[in-house]
């Protein structure tokens, strides 16, 4: 298993944060769930690896007196009883690095291929994602698969029951258009709600891509209804299951999390504990990270920190009551 270390940064305090094939880093706010998923992110780009410049790929992560309170901060990746790697920061221009692997280096990067998906601005009042950098071509088989998925995921979450893609005209060139189709009736992807074309191209991203690629998702949940939340869980199961893909995903959504987990269920498959929540939490010695086991019936792991049991449990609890 591999784990991220981070020490005295951002709250957390010697700190080993496991990475299994889906995880679901969920907390309330504040309490380090996107720093650590931005970090998992910029170790993964070659940027990074030519001067260990935290802020070298496009996050502002702060001074370095924002980062931690202490006189250094430590972060690294440790696997097989050893560390791949550990950075220590003691300012913004002393850096020491221990137990480094030579590949490292070589390679420029730690994670081999990782899709970052987030919001990343604001038009209006409205979060969009804008970090797609996909161009791929399909056909014969994988294009009619392909099809068969986001067809499934449309009909699922209710947003859609097909998708089809117009070219208007017979340049490679020429542009194209998207129209969405509810029955009989189809309207341009331009009239539709911020729903579909939000999702869409994350969807696109996930079903697209080659097999063992890592994703780091930052709340896909945004502007979908509860249908779609517990689609794109399901999506989520299918999709590491036949294409060996690994999940970083933070969510605020328990739609995402049960779906997910009623997939493992229905599956029945032994899951050798390849999934897990990260539950994120405020203490009295800095931000705290639990991971709690997906076991193969879909039931959380006994082990559950009280604070958890306290909210999620004792909320689904009372909700039966009623």
């Amino acid at each position: 298993m591999t784990e991220l270390y981070v020490n005295n940064f951002r709250g957390f305090r010697d700190t080993f944060i496991p990475i299994d094939k889906v995880n679901f880093l969920i907390g309330e706010n504040s309490t380090g769930k996107t720093s650590i998923l931005k970090l998992i992110r910029v170790l993964s780009d070659k940027r990074f690896w030519s001067n260990f410049d935290l802020n070298a790929c496009g996050f502002h992560f702060g001074y370095f007196t924002e980062l931690c309170d202490e006189d250094f901060f430590e972060i690294g990746f440790y696997s097989n009883d050893n560390f791949d790697f550990k950075i220590k920061y003691q300012n913004s221009t002393n850096i020491s690095i221990d137990n480094i692997k030579s590949d490292l280096l070589n390679k420029k990067k730690y994670i081999k291929d990782l899709t970052w998906l987030t919001p990343t601005k604001i038009i209006g009042s409205e979060y969009v994602y804008d970090n797609y950098n996909l161009n791929f071509s399909i056909n014969g088989e994988e294009r009619d698969a392909f099809q068969l998925a986001l067809n499934k995921f449309g009909q699922d979450s209710g947003l859609f029951d097909k998708i089809e893609v117009k070219i208007l005209g017979d340049e490679q060139t020429s542009p194209l258009e998207i129209r969405i189709f509810f029955g009989e009736n189809n309207i341009k992807i331009s009239n539709v709600g911020y729903g579909v074309s939000q999702i869409l191209p994350l969807i696109i991203e996930v079903l697209a891509k080659e097999k063992d690629m890592w994703y780091a998702i930052q709340q896909p949940e945004i502007h979908l209804h509860p249908r779609g939340q517990a689609a794109f869980g399901e999506l989520i199961y299918d999709t590491q299951k036949a294409d060996n893909k690994t999940f970083i995903i933070e969510t605020h959504s328990d739609y995402i999390v049960d779906r997910f987990r009623l997939c493992v269920n229905k599956n029945k498959e032994e899951t050798q504990d390849q999934f897990q929540v990260l539950f994120f939490e405020r203490t009295n010695d800095g931000n705290q990270v639990t991971p709690i086991k997906i076991q193969s019936n879909g039931k959380y792991a006994a082990d559950q920190p009280q604070s958890f049991q306290e909210f999620f449990i004792k909320e689904q609890l009372e909700l039966i009551k009623i």
